[in-house]
């Protein structure tokens, strides 16, 4: 799953798409709107999804964005995704079901509640099977 070009940007809700990068910051595209917007490196933090991880409690001690939206994705046929405005308890169960080993100590509900809402909007624009579909063909045309 590519998560490289995606971003959450502090203090703005929502994720973007990287269009372009200048030297004092980059321009991007709302996925919730599809509006333009100059973002200032100064002002703002600029995380890729890509390099967003969550404690689990196995040997490596983290676990990357991209593995856990491929989990919520194989288990949505039995397990829907709960809405991140359901209650806390509901949150909970739902998150343990699809990452049982995440760090209860380290993770907030307020971050699964995050995780729920990006993993709804990137469904929502089908980002998470595009990315799947270039993967594959990446491979395929790698074998060759």
């Amino acid at each position: 799953m590519d998560l490289s070009e995606i971003v959450s940007i502090t203090g703005m809700p929502g994720l973007y798409k990287v269009t372009s990068q200048r030297s004092n910051g980059v321009i991007v595209k709302s996925l919730i709107d599809d509006s333009s917007k100059f973002i200032p490196a100064r002002l703002h933090s600029i995380s890729p999804l890509e390099n967003i991880t969550i404690y689990v409690m196995d040997s490596d001690g983290n676990r990357e964005l991209s593995k856990i939206f491929e989990a919520m994705q194989k288990a949505e046929a039995k397990n829907p995704v709960v809405d991140s405005k359901c209650s806390k308890d509901e949150l909970l169960t739902y998150f343990k079901s699809i990452v049982p080993d995440y760090d209860e100590e380290q993770v907030y509900t307020s971050d699964i509640k995050k995780i729920v809402k990006w993993y709804t909007l990137l469904k929502s624009k089908d980002l998470l099977k595009k990315s799947s579909a270039k993967k594959k063909a990446k491979v395929s045309s790698e074998e060759e």
